[in-house]
């Protein structure tokens, strides 16, 4: 069996035909079937697995399991995982608020810290697709690839994994598409950056991906009045430039040749 084509029949099978069914149904769904159906997306690191069990046995398990608690990263990774997220969410309110009646709440520390689903969020896009993106998909593309262009491509196949689940919202448009088809691919190309200064860890992939998600939230949330669609462009453009400074500093590194993930010891 192929362990590419494992990974993606599992990774976009089970989850597309849960989210499909979302998209048909609708109201006609409970909340906890709408709930059982959006967390079919989990499937995706579990594909991951599969797929690393198809092509290294329990070897090739165990090297996964390695990288999924390696911790190991410079100082400066965790600051950047952590600041990034957060600079960009406070710029982006701040330039919202600029526009003509747009105004800016008073900000509440305590509404950062206690945010609806800042911790819940962990178990969906994170931990639930990390394994397979980062810990199965990511090294196989660098095996054929530049960092840069695997980070590419990964970031194009990422967004529109999301096709059936935002079908009839951020899908609907060809600026919404657009848009969010560009986050993810700039997502990919800091988290390979990530992951190369990480030894391959999958465990920064999903601190980085919790960090990115939850971060902004908590930021909106903190002041009130402010949440994702109005400020969505600001968050666009934020990453965007981010981006472009991870491609001018890490260049070198991003265009090497394409050759086997790192080794973990």
């Amino acid at each position: 069996m192929n362990p590419t084509a494992v990974f993606f029949l599992i990774a976009f099978g089970i989850p597309w035909i849960g989210w499909s069914v979302i998209a048909v149904a609708g109201d006609h769904l409970t909340v906890l079937q709408r709930t059982m159906l959006f967390y079919t997306g989990d499937a995706c690191s579990i594909a991951g697995v599969v797929a690393t069990y198809v092509q290294g046995g329990t070897t090739g398990l165990k090297q996964l399991w390695q990288r999924c608690r390696q911790l190991q990263a410079p100082p400066w990774l965790w600051l950047f995982m952590i600041v990034v997220p957060l600079a960009i969410a406070l710029a982006s309110v701040q330039v919202w608020g600029l526009e003509p009646g747009h105004v800016v709440g008073s900000p509440s520390l305590l509404a950062f810290f206690t945010t609806p689903a800042l911790f819940r969020s962990l178990l969906s896009g994170p931990l639930g697709e990390e394994v397979g993106w980062r810990g199965f998909l990511l090294p196989k593309l660098l095996t054929k690839f530049s960092p840069l262009v695997a980070s590419v491509v990964l970031g194009v196949i990422w967004g529109f994994w999301h096709l059936p689940l935002y079908i009839h919202s951020i899908f609907a448009t060809v600026p919404g598409a657009t848009g969010f088809i560009l986050t993810t691919i700039c997502y990919s190309i800091i988290m390979t950056m990530l992951y190369n200064y990480s030894r391959g860890s999958v465990f920064i992939a999903v601190a980085f991906h919790w960090f990115a998600n939850t971060i902004p939230n908590a930021v909106f949330h903190m002041y009130g009045n402010v949440y994702w669609p109005l400020v969505a462009n600001q968050i666009i453009v934020g990453y965007c430039i981010v981006t472009l400074i991870v491609v001018l500093v890490f260049g070198k590194e991003l265009r090497r040749e394409a050759r086997a993930a790192p080794a973990i010891a």
